[in-house]
């Protein structure tokens, strides 16, 4: 007989060190406590539920694989009836209230000596947000993807905080050094569900909104470090602004995409020569200094560019101030990227509106 153990629960598995002896907190048919034991992972196992039917069914599949002699059953709210003498405790498939209300009732878990192995199914940055105020760590966290759903698993232990901002929060420092291939799916989940928000207080605005709009920007700055593939593309742009009989020309505005997935927006108040462009280390920049006052308005922000479509994110203040989606064209230009459209959301001034603008300077490198 084969145990039925979904992607989460090996990845729990995973997560415990050999030897270890384990409290399944939630063990519903007790698939993961019979996996740690068949497969030698750990040597002894309580396995508790606060349902006596799920219970039971753990109760027959330990018989079935011949391990009742390392395993006991309890039926259990948390850990309340559950000896104290493991060192491992595995909460899955719970919600971070469920997970936060056995952590309040365990005020003795506050020891170096006990693990958390912790995979939670909903409001994650309320878990992580708890964990912190009461001293716990994040030392691993990895992710796992059961059909369209993708879960965190995390190890945790009492003493060493590493929540330092509202950002790890929401995408923890362990979570980005995992390396996991799943990360940018995650990565996009998690922004666009903040973007959301940001969208459906932007009417109102207030506290609240602009509270959003930092963590949106906070989650924008780690696009590329969590995106699949980093761009690699050289290349400045500016926006077709229109001119008149006059020989008086509008404001310019140019993007600049550095290889290294930066993007900066700057702001030209009359015509300037393209001559103030130049390469620094290889990347497109700008030959900008504090006396140069032909140039203004700078915002900076990261980029990426998947299955030919560019999305940029300008901030300031660690706040989202410009996104813009679109897409490049070769038309008539010498460069399959000589032309870039772009549909422009602007929150510092509340509006939406397409762009295009043209390649002016900067050879491009490794275009995909």
């Amino acid at each position: 007989m084969k145990l039925p153990l979904s992607n989460r629960l090996r990845k729990c598995a995973e997560f415990v060190r050999p030897g270890a002896f384990v409290a399944d907190v939630g063990c519903d048919h007790g698939y993961l406590s019979l996996h740690l034991l068949t497969q030698g992972i750990a040597s002894n196992v309580y396995a508790s539920d606060v349902n006596e039917g799920p219970l039971q069914s753990a109760v027959i599949n330990a018989a079935k694989f011949g391990v009742n002699d390392k395993i006991k059953f309890y039926l259990s709210d948390g850990v309340r009836n559950v000896p104290r003498d493991f060192d491992t405790l595995i909460c899955a498939g719970m919600g971070a209230d469920t997970m936060i209300s056995i952590l309040e009732a365990a005020p003795w878990l506050k020891n170096e000596g006990y693990t958390l192995i912790l995979q939670c199914q909903s409001k994650r940055p309320e878990l992580r947000r708890y964990l912190a105020a009461q001293g716990y760590g994040i030392l691993r966290e990895d992710l796992a993807q059961d059909g369209k759903f993708i879960y965190t698993v995390m190890e945790v232990r009492f003493g060493s905080p590493t929540a330092e901002k509202e950002l790890d929060y929401y995408i923890s420092p362990a979570l980005l050094r995992c390396g996991s291939p799943l990360l940018p799916a995650f990565y996009n989940r998690v922004t666009d569900g903040i973007r959301t928000i940001v969208e459906g207080l932007r009417r109102s605005g207030g506290e609240k909104y602009e509270e959003f709009r930092h963590i949106l920007g906070e989650l924008e700055s780690l696009r590329t470090q969590c995106s699949s593939k980093a761009p690699r593309f050289n290349g400045v742009y500016l926006d077709d602004y229109p001119g008149d009989d006059s020989g008086d020309f509008e404001p310019m505005q140019y993007l600049l995409f550095f290889p290294d997935g930066r993007v900066r927006s700057c702001v030209c108040p009359k015509f300037c020569n393209p001559s103030g462009l130049y390469q620094d280390a290889g990347y497109a920049y700008f030959s900008m200094k504090n006396n140069d006052e032909s140039w203004n308005d700078f915002q900076d922000g990261t980029y990426t560019i998947e299955n030919g479509q560019l999305r940029y994110t300008l901030f300031y203040e660690g706040k989202v101030f410009e996104e813009g989606q679109g897409w490049f064209s070769s038309e008539d230009g010498p460069f399959l990227r000589s032309h870039l459209y772009v549909h422009v959301r602007n929150f510092e001034q509340n509006t939406d509106a397409p762009r295009h603008y043209h390649f002016d300077a900067i050879e491009q490198e490794n275009t995909p």
